[in-house]
C-alpha cells in the first residue's frame, strides 16, 4: 500500500512516514512537480426543491405578476401588499402549525407585522 505525503514540508513527509517509494529522498519528493487534475464536470443543473410555502409563494407572486423578492420585500405599495396580505394567509392556511415568528422569517418581517396581518 502506498501512502502519500499531503505536506511538502520535511517534517510533514517524516510525520506521515510517507514517500511515493522507499527509495525517494525528502528532496526529490520536493522536486517532484506538482500535477493539478481537472474538477469533474457536472453532469446536470443542480436543482434544490422549493418547499411548499415557498411554492405558494411563488404561485401568488405570478397571480398578481410579482417577484418573490417584491412580495419579501421592504416595500409597501397597494399591490405588493395585497399579494403579500394573501401570500401569509394562504401559507397559514397550508401550515396552521406555523408560529408565527417562523412566518415572519419567511417574508422578513416581525412576528408581530404578521399577527396583524392575519387579524385583518
Amino acid at each position: 500500500m502506498r501512502l502519500f505525503a499531503s505536506s511538502a514540508t520535511e517534517r510533514g513527509i517524516r510525520q506521515r512516514g510517507v514517500a511515493c517509494f522507499p527509495s525517494e529522498t525528502i528532496s526529490e519528493v520536493r522536486r517532484r512537480p506538482i500535477v493539478a487534475r481537472p474538477a469533474p464536470k457536472p453532469t446536470g443543473p443542480i436543482v434544490i426543491p422549493l418547499t411548499e410555502s415557498q411554492e405558494i409563494i411563488l404561485s401568488i407572486a405570478r397571480k398578481h405578476k410579482l417577484t418573490v423578492a417584491e412580495i419579501i420585500g421592504p416595500r409597501r405599495f397597494r399591490d405588493i401588499a395585497a399579494a403579500r396580505l394573501e401570500a401569509v394567509r394562504a401559507v397559514k392556511k397550508a401550515w396552521p402549525a406555523a408560529t408565527n415568528e417562523q412566518i415572519g422569517r419567511m417574508f422578513n418581517r416581525h412576528a408581530t407585522t404578521i399577527m396583524d396581518m392575519l387579524a385583518k
